[in-house]
């Protein structure tokens, strides 16, 4: 498998951008989130993550490879969603593979569940109670 260069990292990267930041507006908007809390929850600082949001506006903000693994780990995104949304080329899926490790597939799962159920749980609650049933800080 080969790696990806820099400058392939930052084609990957912005091609994520849309849809991340389009993620974070739906939890801000439908689900209730803050960016306080998302920021809390999975240690991206709250600027990045208002840099996603703007991502038309600056499209070279917030988002890099170890803000993205911070997504896949908490949740808010998981490489399943962003191989249905984004085209990738064949080497940028095996990279966005090679990310999935970084993923706790059973939270991305209640969380999607809950998402596809339009459930009235505060996905940040159910975060957290998984974090503390499963030792997570």
């Amino acid at each position: 498998m080969m790696k990806l260069r820099k400058k392939e990292k930052k084609e990957f990267i912005n091609k994520l951008r849309p849809y991340v930041g389009s993620r974070l507006k739906s939890m801000k908007v439908s689900e209730g989130w803050t960016l306080t809390e998302i920021s809390r929850e999975i240690g991206i600082a709250q600027s990045h993550l208002s840099e996603m949001l703007k991502h038309k506006k600056y499209p070279e903000g917030g988002l890099n490879q170890n803000n993205l693994i911070k997504l896949l780990r908490g949740g808010i995104v998981s490489t399943d969603e962003l191989k249905r949304r984004v085209s990738l080329n064949d080497k940028e899926l095996n990279h966005l593979n090679s990310l999935s490790i970084h993923e706790d597939k059973a939270l991305v799962e209640e969380i999607m569940k809950l998402r596809a159920a339009g459930s009235e749980h505060d996905p940040v609650l159910v975060l957290r109670k998984y974090r503390e049933e499963n030792s997570i800080d």
